[in-house]
């Protein structure tokens, strides 16, 4: 099961991979129209605005996943050992919290704009619950990476690779292990 989740994470950051070519590709080609014909692509600019937000929240559990996120880590490379274990199991589980209650939150939006039929503002409307289930889903699916990586702290095997993780990726992180 856990596969077929980590499968799924994989497809919603190929997803999201997509997307950043496809704006770089749909701007180039906005710029050259409007520059050649002076008649850009109507609707760039709100698909552009869409799809940053599907990108962010697509790639997000993605990302917490392969532990590719920023860490300011000052403070924890200077404590002992056993302090910064503490504080990164405190922040990691913080981290998870917080997603949580944004996607519970998010959830409530949805469904509320749905029901009430609320759409965006532009030259093509689309539902707003759309946008918001995006951010319910890809916050919910952060606060499930953040749980698993909790699970791997408390058991005391945070340095290995997440299950899941590319374990072709280059190590992010400059600090000691």
């Amino acid at each position: 099961m856990l596969r077929i989740y980590d499968r799924f994470l994989d497809g919603l950051a190929l997803v999201a991979a997509i997307l950043i070519f496809a704006i770089m590709v749909g701007t180039g080609v906005d710029v050259g129209m409007r520059f050649i014909f002076r008649s850009p692509i109507g609707w760039m600019l709100e698909y552009t605005e869409y799809a940053l937000l599907t990108i962010l929240f697509f790639g997000m559990a993605w990302l917490v996943r392969q532990r590719g996120h920023v860490a300011i880590e000052l403070i924890v490379d200077i404590v002992p050992i056993r302090a910064a274990r503490v504080m990164r199991l405190t922040s990691t589980a913080a981290a998870g919290l917080v997603s949580a209650l944004l996607a519970f939150w998010a959830g409530i939006a949805t469904v509320d704009d749905i029901r009430r039929g609320v759409e965006t503002f532009g030259i093509y409307p689309i539902p707003r619950g759309v946008l918001f289930a995006i951010v319910t889903l890809g916050f919910t699916l952060t606060a499930i990476e953040f749980c698993r990586w909790v699970i791997v702290q408390i058991s005391g095997a945070e340095d290995e690779k997440p299950a899941g993780a590319d374990k072709n990726l280059p190590e992010l992180s400059d600090s000691p292990k």
